[in-house]
């Protein structure tokens, strides 16, 4: 929904390729995890991480608490930016991300049964969206806004692929969550890899063949398509886009803020998972709030470095320093 300008400034059609680029990219990053899953499925990262060490099992708790809540504050800062660009122009909505956030707050309380369920129904009515706006752009969509692939050169598609593929968090909780999750998890996750990859790529492929250039001026470009689609007697489909991007900013936080309440029963044995949601979600809302009345402040969350660096180290060096640590455990043992 959120292009960042250094991703969309490539070469126009090489924003199609960033999508595959970053499907090898979490193929590369996703091996260890594979691995710990394959190993034991039964049992989850804080609970193996716990056989070997209780300090190592609080210090993984503390990492995953900071990247989950770094997330929710991305993704919050993200809608508040969407929303004082297109909803509500120049206005001060803090207390709209307040209320949302509490909303979020609320909804992670229920449990993960209770936000899956909610993420099936709303990816339905996302997905029937998106299909619909597209539909009604069809014939926007021109061939000529192709240009040649890498023609100013592959660097620019590679960062934008390397830095997308850095924002997907959901991966560190899949060991998290494992002793929830039933069937074949190491099949499902790489379901879910190559048809995140192919949405997007779709995505991206429409968004150029509508836009083409001026797609590089757009903050929203997939709010701008949303504008030029017409149904009938029904013009500006953008209230559609709108609507979908609240359900997704939705469903993220309530699934993050649930993370981190995860998290913190494993760092402190007081308070219920509920209350730590809900500190959780008070601690997203102070940054939230001081970012909101000045934007350039987004600008240090959205920098790309701050999260490549610490995600490939993280997702790669986690779940594999457990495998190493349990097969010195079991060596020493025999």
């Amino acid at each position: 929904m959120y292009v960042s300008a250094i991703q969309y400034s490539v070469s126009t059609s090489d924003i199609i390729v960033q999508a595959p680029i970053m499907l090898v990219c979490l193929l590369i990053i996703v091996i260890p995890t594979c691995i710990f899953i394959r190993n034991d499925n039964s049992r989850g990262l804080f609970n193996r991480a716990y056989n070997l060490s209780e300090a190592y099992m609080r210090v993984l708790a503390v990492i995953f608490i900071l990247s989950f809540i770094f997330a929710a504050v991305r993704g919050i800062s993200r809608f508040d930016l969407f929303a004082t660009s297109v909803m509500f122009p120049e206005r001060d909505i803090t207390l709209l991300v307040v209320v949302v956030i509490v909303a979020c707050a609320y909804v992670a309380s229920l449990g993960i049964e209770a936000i899956g369920r909610s993420a099936v129904l709303f990816t339905v009515i996302v997905v029937s969206a998106l299909v619909f706006i597209f539909i009604t752009i069809w014939d926007n969509l021109h061939p000529l806004n192709l240009t040649p692939l890498f023609y100013d050169g592959a660097h620019r598609a590679l960062k934008g692929g390397i830095t997308s593929a850095s924002v997907t968090v959901e991966l560190g909780a899949v060991t998290i969550l494992l002793p929830k999750i039933k069937g074949n998890v190491n099949k499902a996750l790489f379901k879910w890899l190559f048809l995140l990859c192919a949405t997007l790529t779709a995505v991206a492929s429409i968004m150029v063949l509508a836009l083409g250039f001026y797609g590089e001026t757009q903050l929203f470009p997939i709010f701008t398509i949303a504008v030029m689609g017409e149904f009938s007697v029904f013009q500006r489909l953008d209230a559609i886009q709108t609507g979908v991007w609240i359900l997704c900013i939705i469903m993220k936080l309530s699934f993050l803020l649930y993370m981190c309440g995860e998290c913190f029963t494993r760092l402190f044995s007081r308070g219920s998972k509920k209350l730590w949601i809900y500190i959780s979600a008070a601690i997203t809302a102070a940054f939230a709030v001081f970012i909101s009345p000045r934007m350039n402040r987004f600008g240090i969350f959205a920098q790309s470095w701050y999260t490549v660096i610490p995600y490939v180290l993280f997702m790669i060096t986690i779940p594999a320093s457990v495998l190493i640590g349990e097969k010195i455990q079991k060596t020493k043992r025999v």
